[in-house]
């Protein structure tokens, strides 16, 4: 069993993982790949090894590969690496083997381990926290670090953690494990490479692929063939976006301009339908149409309105609009934006929704979620837009059963899953509760407002009317998202891109 961390990131366990680097000055990578240990050998760290050194030779790296290597050779083998480095250099080390974790640091044991102490094993093992460091001070313009260690602890006298590794973390890196935090990983010894490396391998053989794009892909395909026993996990300190394998060119052919014709009669355009639901190709999520008419807007005194909140009044629309039916969930978010923030600890009990493509994403500022938008060719709603698609017609400062339509606190101290709750009229979901939503001000639209409050707040502050007004748009927060809206649909006639 292993775990994988990329870009100053760490695997444990006794596999590899196969990787590919943007491009950069130089690609260099050493990689080892322990199978005979005395206690408890390993079948496939020494074939992860060898394929990932195989891949990324393919990917244009200079590579050196120990097998059953004691510590001596280890430690002299990974000097004589970091000596080497030069500034701008993308550098990947790779573990396959045993591994441990001793009072929260992790080690990558040599074929010649044999503490019979917890005390031991500082001095018999070598510390995934140093090579990082090596790495690091070499100024490189990437370093990745896969540590694809066992699961299981084989020394039961040692008094330490009888699972995985611990999580780890770096500027500038992405750290991937081959599953989750303290937790172990299948060698596949029915298989040539462990389960992780086996699909790792494979996606790397797709150009194209971003970084958080390749490790979304490699934890989805993990999940399903463990049974949800193991999910690979990843920290992220990535700066910018990194491709392993860039797509190769394609022709193109331009024909010649047909001759002009004349222009065709204007048909009148027909408006969609009430509620109608369509489907976005460029993210995958549904959005609704939302009709003109006339609403209930802001706060009257009998809901108990607080400082803020606009006047109430009674409103009526002349055009109609199109709303996400859901909040922007994290995959959708990773196709369109080629990232996604690392989850917080307390979203790892969501780790279902994750793999469903569920979660909505969070952790992200305004600007982002704008950007996000723009892409697809809509835009944040305006807080007018947001509050009349929310009320779904209601007067009231929030449905009588809310527990039936929005995550509140206590109940919800962390994102869900969307569309979990009831929809509202209109077919909404998540208009309340869970995550508040960034929309455009009605008075002033260079400026973002919260709308519809959150997972952590209680009950009698999840209103319709509830604002916030963000002071500062590039700054992200764990309980806030968004969802997009536009008076066109994307690709429909008329629509702005």
């Amino acid at each position: 069993m292993r775990l994988a961390l990329l870009l100053a990131g760490f695997t444990l366990c006794a596999q590899q993982r196969d990787f590919q680097i943007e491009a950069a000055p130089k690609r260099k990578a050493i990689l080892i790949g322990n199978n005979a240990y005395a206690k408890q050998p390993l079948a496939n760290a020494v074939n992860d090894a060898t394929d990932l050194s195989a891949a990324l030779q393919r990917a244009g790296f200079t590579t050196k590969l120990l097998v059953d290597a004691d510590l001596r050779t280890m430690d002299l083998a990974i000097r004589d690496f970091a000596q080497g480095l030069n500034p701008g250099d993308s550098a990947l080390f790779y573990f396959s083997g045993h591994g441990m974790n001793i009072e929260g640091e992790n080690f990558l044991l040599p074929v010649s381990f044999n503490a019979e102490m917890e005390a031991d094993v500082r001095y018999q093992a070598l510390s995934a926290s140093r090579v990082r460091d090596l790495l690091r001070a070499k100024n490189v313009r990437l370093s990745i670090l896969i540590l694809d260690a066992c699961r299981s602890n084989p020394f039961r006298t040692i008094r330490s953690n009888t699972g995985g590794l611990s999580g780890m973390s770096g500027a500038g890196a992405f750290i991937a494990f081959a599953a989750d935090e303290g937790k172990t990983a299948d060698d596949n010894p029915k298989e040539r490479n462990g389960l992780f490396t086996k699909h790792l391998l494979r996606e790397l053989g797709q150009p194209g692929l971003g970084l958080e794009q390749l490790f979304t892909r490699v934890r989805t395909a993990v999940y399903e063939e463990s049974k949800g026993k193991q999910i690979p996990f990843s920290y992220s300190g990535l700066l910018g976006e990194f491709i392993f394998r860039a797509a190769p060119p394609t022709a193109t052919y331009t024909p010649p301009p047909p001759p002009p014709k004349e222009a065709p009669k204007a048909e009148p355009k027909s408006l969609p339908s009430f509620g109608e639901k369509r489907t976005l190709d460029r993210d995958g999520q549904r959005y609704i149409y939302i009709p003109p008419g006339r609403s209930i807007i802001g706060c009257y005194p009998a809901d108990t309105c607080q400082p803020g909140d606009l006047a109430g009044r009674e409103v009526q629309t002349s055009t109609g609009f199109w709303i996400g039916e859901t909040e922007v969930t994290r995959d959708a978010y990773l196709k369109v934006m080629n990232t996604v923030p690392p989850l917080r600890l307390n979203q790892h009990k969501s780790m279902a929704a994750v793999m469903q493509g569920r979660l909505p994403v969070a952790d992200i500022h305004a600007n982002d979620a704008a950007t996000y938008c723009r892409r697809i060719g809509l835009r944040l709603p305006t807080e007018f837009e947001w509050e009349f698609a929310a009320r779904a017609g209601a007067a009231q400062s929030q449905p009588p059963t809310l527990a039936d339509f929005a995550w509140v606190a206590p109940e919800a101290a962390y994102p869900r899953a969307v569309a979990q709750k009831q929809p509202n009229l209109w077919g909404l979901f998540d208009m309340l509760g869970n995550l508040g939503e960034y929309t455009l001000s009605t008075n002033d639209q260079s400026k973002i407002v919260v709308r519809g409050g959150s997972m952590v707040q209680t009950a009698d502050r999840v209103r319709f009317s509830r604002r916030y007004e963000l002071p500062d748009p590039t700054v992200p927060y764990m309980n806030f998202g968004f969802r997009c809206a536009g008076a066109e649909f994307p690709g429909s006639p008329g629509a702005s891109h």
